[in-house]
């Protein structure tokens, strides 16, 4: 929903732009996305560990 939310946002301050529209909400949002992929490929990563589901069941188990 923050997405749609950014790009409504880009799309009212440049209305007459839209080029210039999807460039100011790509500037949000591609920061947004790399961090979303880091940790999507580190939950892959943990599924297909050597110790695989292990490492999975270790990371969903609190800690304390």
């Amino acid at each position: 929903m923050i997405d749609g939310a950014d790009l409504a946002r880009a799309i009212i301050a440049h209305p007459n732009d839209i080029e210039r529209a999807f460039a100011a909400y790509e500037a949000t949002m591609f920061p947004r996305a790399r961090e979303a992929a880091a940790e999507s490929a580190a939950g892959l990563e943990l599924a297909f560990e050597a110790n695989a589901p292990q490492a999975m069941l270790d990371f969903f188990t609190p800690k304390g």
